[in-house]
């Protein structure tokens, strides 16, 4: 996170960053889908068949996150 120049993640990278599984990533950026996500960053277009996500935006999405908000709300006590 200390990088101040962005870098084009490919999806192994978001999921690593993120904590997410590559299925959550697809399903936050389906407005279709309900765990979309309005606040996630986007993918950008590579090529035909490939995106990849800017790393600073990963970065904020991921730092304006609670610890409660990542876990789904349990903080696996029954609170």
């Amino acid at each position: 996170m200390g990088s101040t120049h962005a870098e084009i993640l490919r999806i192994a990278m978001v999921c690593k960053r993120t904590g997410l599984s590559r299925t959550t990533v697809y399903e936050k950026i389906n407005p279709r889908s309900r765990s979309f996500d309005e606040t996630f960053p986007r993918p950008v277009a590579l090529g035909a068949r490939a995106v990849g996500w800017l790393s600073t935006a990963l970065d904020v999405w991921v730092a304006t996150r609670s610890p409660r908000m990542i876990s789904g709300g349990s903080n696996g006590m029954g609170q």
